[in-house]
């Protein structure tokens, strides 16, 4: 079970602001997509957002749930519900936050967490004196509750408070935290934007300072987003550029949110990838063979069944296909990843490389090229079957989870789960 899960209420009516929230440009990114990132930065398990019915939301991360509110206009209790009911058995707590928040941090959403012990069911923050019930952590538990009072037309969320056990957490409490105190001072992480005055004044705020290095070039910019940041370093977020976020890797994805104390790292490799077009499948299959000769084993086999040689046309059509090119656009490897239906896992089917581009960092890069696009699919996990390259796959953080037999004799099933 993960520790903490997050919900985002983006169904609100949003009178004051005269448009929907949600979807509001913040730098080239939408409020919702911003704020549904940095609550995912904060949690270890499901981010679920909850919309009204048939509302239209802007593009958000792949891992990102949506559920729809039973009933529109009801008030928080009934998006809390709704999130609460998600996440079901999956976390014991979920953080809960309104759209409206830009300025959030995820020191902010981990400091109400971790403040949630035993014998609370609500840790309720209260800044600006004010009480903050979308800046606030819930047991998962309480769903059933909610559901009574909603059934009783009690919709206010003090009523639900009535009926649990709250932990209080002033200011004072807050800035006990340090890391909170020294990236989040003025505790802006509550501020919400009701009105477009609270908006703009948000919007012209000077975007964080991230600590940015590219191979050996280390500067400080600004940027609300990891696309922002990249431009300002002149990096372009392909196939062949690798981010880390604190020396985790991070999806290349220019809408991933940025905060301030940010250590963000590029590194470019000397491999392009891009999908294979639809005339290659000859060319990918000599490659194959070729990258398959490597492996003496293998030799007699292929002899016997030159069928194993095949690249389906649908692969390619379908996107399946990736090619590593370096220098001009010659094919020097490709991969084949096959999706998963509803698995959660995503099958690396095969991966090739050139005789003379191996140990180059090729196979490497291809292999970070599926965990990427994986990951943004929302894919918990990538499977591997491993013959001889077992090592290889070691070296790209796979691991050992059984074994099988194929055509050519016995192999190993890895996985690589995939995080960020």
């Amino acid at each position: 079970m993960f520790e903490a899960a997050a919900i985002v209420l983006a169904g609100g009516r949003s009178s004051r602001m005269g448009s929907a929230k949600a979807a509001l440009d913040w730098h080239g990114s939408t409020l919702l997509r911003r704020v549904s990132g940095i609550v995912a930065r904060s949690v270890d398990g499901p981010v679920v957002v909850v919309s009204a019915p048939g509302q239209a939301l802007p593009a958000l991360a792949g891992a990102v749930e949506i559920v729809a509110d039973a009933r529109e206009g009801r008030g928080p209790l009934q998006g809390l519900a709704a999130g609460l009911a998600a996440v079901g058995d999956r976390a014991p707590v979920a953080y809960v936050s309104s759209t409206d928040v830009p300025l959030l941090h995820p020191a902010f959403v981990r400091s109400v967490v971790e403040a949630l012990g035993d014998g609370v069911d609500v840790v309720l923050p209260e800044v600006g004196g004010f009480h903050q019930p979308l800046s606030a952590a819930y047991r998962v538990d309480l769903v059933s509750t909610v559901e009574e009072l909603i059934a009783e037309g009690r919709m206010r969320p003090a009523f639900l408070f009535e009926r649990c056990r709250v932990l209080h957490i002033s200011e004072a409490d807050l800035r006990k935290n340090g890391a909170l105190n020294r990236l989040d001072p003025d505790l802006r992480s509550v501020s919400n934007l009701n009105e477009p005055a609270d908006y703009e004044r948000a919007y012209a705020l000077p975007a964080p300072e991230i600590a940015v290095r590219v191979g050996a070039r280390r500067q400080t910019t600004s940027g609300w987003s990891l696309g922002a940041v990249a431009n300002t370093v002149d990096v372009t977020l392909d196939g062949h550029v690798v981010a880390t976020l604190d020396g985790q890797r991070i999806p290349s994805d220019p809408d991933f949110p940025l905060v301030a104390g940010d250590a963000v790292a590029f590194t470019v490799t000397p491999v392009r990838i891009r999908d294979a077009s639809e005339d290659e499948g000859p060319v990918l299959e000599a490659l194959q063979r070729r990258s398959s000769d490597v492996w003496e084993q293998y030799r007699a086999q292929l002899a016997s069944h030159p069928d194993a040689i095949e690249l389906p046309r649908a692969f390619i059509d379908n996107g399946w296909v990736r090619v590593a090119t370096a220098g001009d656009d010659t094919p020097i490897g490709f991969s084949v990843v096959i999706p998963a239906d509803d698995t959660g896992t995503d099958e690396l089917d095969g991966l090739f490389v050139e005789p003379d581009h191996m140990g180059r960092g090729v196979g490497r890069a291809l292999v970070e090229d599926a965990v990427s696009r994986s990951a943004a699919r929302g894919r918990a996990c990538l499977e591997v079957t491993a013959g001889p390259a077992q090592g290889f796959y070691e070296r790209t953080g796979f691991e050992w989870i059984g074994h099988a037999q194929t055509r050519f004799g016995p192999a190993v099933r890895m996985r690589r789960e995939i995080g960020g």
